[in-house]
C-alpha cells in the first residue's frame, strides 16, 4: 500500500556501533564530555540524539564499529563515562528526504516498521531529513518496506554510501 506523500528518496548507512550514554543525578551531563573525547580521537559521529533533561538523560551515539578499541581505550581513562557508557549493537541509519516537516510522514514510518517488528532505537530530524537508528541486519528490510510505503520517483535504489570519511591527524 502507497501513501500518497511523496519524498525523493531513502538513505541506508554503513554500519554503526551504538554507544549508551545515561547519566543520572549523582553525574553530570557527560555528553559534552562524550563529545570532546571523540574530538580528540578523531572519531566521526554518524549519529546522536539524546533524550531527558540534565541530570537525568540519555544519549544515543553512532560510531565507526571499526573505532571502537579507540573509543573504548579512551573511555576508560574516565572513571564516570566508563561507568555511564554500554556499548549496544551494531545499527543503521535510515534516511528519509525531504520529508517537509510532515508529521504524517513520521508517525506512518514509525507505524510501518513498529507493524513489520523492527525496533527504533533513536530518531532525529533536521529540516529535511528524518533519521532512525534500527538493527543493522533488518536495514534493507527496512528501506525496501518504506520504499513501498511512500511515493518515490522510479525505481530508485536506496543510497548507499560509495565512500567513508575518518580523521586522521595530518602530520607536518
Amino acid at each position: 500500500m502507497t501513501d500518497e506523500i511523496a519524498i525523493s528518496g531513502i538513505k541506508i548507512s554503513p554500519p554503526a556501533l551504538a554507544l549508551q550514554l545515561r547519566t543520572d543525578s549523582a553525574t553530570s551531563d557527560l555528553t559534552p564530555r562524550l563529545c570532546r573525547l571523540l574530538t580528540i580521537a578523531r572519531v566521526n559521529i554518524a549519529f546522536m540524539t539524546a533524550i531527558g533533561q540534565a541530570p537525568h538523560t540519555y544519549t544515543l551515539c553512532c560510531i565507526d564499529p571499526d573505532q571502537r578499541e579507540k573509543v573504548t581505550h579512551m573511555v576508560d581513562q574516565d572513571a564516570q563515562l566508563k561507568a555511564s557508557i554500554t556499548y549496544g549493537s551494531v545499527l543503521g541509519l535510515l534516511t528519509l528526504y525531504p520529508h517537509r516537516g510532515s508529521l504524517q510522514l513520521l508517525g506512518l514510518a514509525v507505524q510501518a516498521l513498529s507493524d513489520a517488528g523492527i525496533a527504533i532505537y533513536g530518531l532525529a530530524s533536521s529540516i529535511a531529513a528524518l533519521t532512525v537508528a534500527i538493527d543493522f541486519s533488518r536495514l534493507e528490510e527496512a528501506a525496501a518496506l518504506l520504499a513501498e510505503r511512500f511515493d518515490l520517483p522510479r525505481n530508485p535504489p536506496p543510497v548507499q554510501p560509495g565512500i567513508t570519511v575518518r580523521q586522521e591527524k595530518r602530520i607536518r
